[in-house]
């Protein structure tokens, strides 16, 4: 009887003691990886004097919308986010994501009224095949100054939103993927699925858009900032500009406008 008592006493203090290190992790606003940084320092929360050594590992240090973020150059692996944050680079650094064959570098499925916002990322797939830079399944978006290359396709959206500034699309099977019902350009109900781009280029890719599904005429899944705007999009060098399919294709749903506060 005393065996069993002591037994179930080193069980509960175990437990105890599992709980306290969950608390302790998930507590802090701002979390740090780095190339010299090691994963075992999720238990000190990836702070900036002891860094974590991948995405995978520090997300669980950060709270909802806080931020995860590199602090050189290197590589830091594939990461899925459920929850808001904003994961970025330092001035000067690049975040390197590899995306492997059937896989995504970045999974998003926040919630609905989550912000997630990714900076100076560099996602690449090797020209390895069906590969996604970031799958985008739900939640809000948005993507500045990262850069999308040797991918199946760059960045995929499903029955979602994102916004793209400064990108740069190169090299991709397919440069944008945007599946489910866009907007109806007179005045009808707001988006499932739309994609808007403003600045970078979307340069020597098989197709730079490809709409599924979008419903019928007039609806626009895609919006790209018109030259006057000041946030000019270089579109050259791809073989395909869009392709289409569902109701309404081969259709128009991609649109070049001056003025997009309205369309979300």
């Amino acid at each position: 009887m005393k065996k069993m008592k002591w037994t179930l006493t080193t069980l509960a203090v175990s437990l105890l003691i599992m709980t306290f290190a969950a608390a302790a992790q998930a507590t802090v606003l701002r979390a740090f990886v780095s190339s010299t940084g090691s994963d075992g320092n999720i238990g000190a929360n990836c702070v900036q004097a002891t860094p974590c050594k991948t995405f995978a590992v520090a997300i669980g240090a950060v709270t909802a919308g806080g931020e995860l973020i590199v602090l050189d150059t290197s590589g830091y692996g594939p990461l899925v986010v459920n929850k808001a944050i904003t994961i970025a680079a330092v001035p000067g650094a690049t975040a390197f994501v590899v995306a492997a064959t059937g896989t995504a570098g970045f999974t998003i499925g926040a919630g609905a009224t989550d912000l997630v916002v990714l900076r100076n990322i560099n996602f690449n797939g090797a020209n390895a095949a069906s590969t996604t830079g970031v799958q985008h399944n739900s939640g809000k978006l948005e993507v500045y100054d990262c850069k999308f290359s040797q991918l199946t396709t760059g960045i995929t959206l499903v029955n979602s939103k994102a916004d793209l500034y400064n990108c740069i699309l190169t090299g991709n099977t397919n440069a944008v993927s945007v599946s489910g019902t866009g907007t109806d350009t007179q005045g009808g109900p707001a988006a499932a699925a739309l994609l808007t781009i403003s600045g970078g280029s979307i340069t020597f890719n098989g197709t730079v858009f490809v709409i599924i599904n979008p419903g019928t005429n007039p609806v626009f899944n895609i919006y790209v900032q018109a030259p006057n705007n000041g946030m000019t999009t270089s579109v050259v060098g791809n073989t395909t500009l869009f392709n289409g399919s569902g109701a309404g294709c081969p259709c128009a749903q991609v649109g070049f406008f001056n003025n997009l506060q309205n369309v979300r």
